[in-house]
């Protein structure tokens, strides 16, 4: 998998698992969540793991959009990315 494959894998998650805005099912925001999408790449090529994406993910729903976090959506969001992340890593091992 290159990393343009696992970009789009991060795009649909955020999409479709995270989505505060609630843009997940309007085709016109396919890359509403890319620029975050790319934050999550840069975590995890530099070594951090789920507790720190779940912590950017509440941050921009918080700090970012002005909404009210949520942790556990975020959590288990992070953890998702995580899993790709490793399956992505094992196939490319």
């Amino acid at each position: 998998m290159n990393e343009t494959e696992f970009l789009a894998i991060i795009r649909r998650i955020l999409l479709n698992e995270w989505d505060p805005i609630g843009v997940g099912s309007a085709p016109e925001a396919d890359d509403e969540y890319d620029s975050y999408a790319a934050r999550v790449i840069s975590l995890l090529e530099a070594g951090h793991c789920s507790p720190e994406i779940a912590e950017l993910l509440a941050d921009v729903e918080q700090i970012g959009m002005g909404l009210d976090a949520r942790p556990i959506v975020c959590r288990t969001v992070a953890e998702h990315i995580v899993s790709e992340w490793a399956t992505r890593k094992q196939k490319s091992d």
